[in-house]
Order: C-alpha cells, then sequence, then structure tokens
C-alpha cells in the first residue's frame, strides 16, 4: 500500500520552475552541439577540398618536372 507524499505547494513550483531551467538548458546544449557538428563537417569538407587541390598541384609539378628535366629518348 503506498502512502501519499505531501509536498508544500511553493517547494513543488520552485521544483517545476527548476526542470524546467534543466529543460531549457538541455535544448541550449542540444542546439550547440548541433552546431559544432555542422562546423566539424564543414571543415571536413574544407580539409578534403584542400587535400584534393595538393594533390592536382602535386601531380601539376611531376609532370613539369618529367617533361623539363628528364632526357629525352
Amino acid at each position: 500500500m503506498e502512502t501519499p507524499v505531501f509536498v508544500k505547494i511553493g517547494d513543488y513550483k520552485k521544483l517545476l520552475d527548476e526542470m524546467d531551467a534543466v529543460k531549457t538548458k538541455i535544448a541550449s546544449i542540444k542546439k550547440i552541439i548541433m552546431q559544432i557538428e555542422s562546423l566539424r563537417d564543414k571543415e571536413k569538407e574544407e580539409l578534403s577540398l584542400w587535400s584534393n587541390n595538393i594533390n592536382l598541384v602535386e601531380k601539376e609539378i611531376k609532370y613539369i618536372d618529367e617533361t623539363l628535366f628528364e632526357p629525352e629518348k
């Protein structure tokens, strides 16, 4: 058998306010995490683009090097 629990109305309202504050903070943290993940994805795309560009430049330099400095056959 369960016995009733009595809580002062002021304490109950304070608890509700604190729970709302926690929920608001959780929502804010989730939003920040989503923004960080979005930035991380953009950063990853940029790094991949830079890497591809470096590879292209490296290939072009190799071609130029082979063309200019390799003896003709």
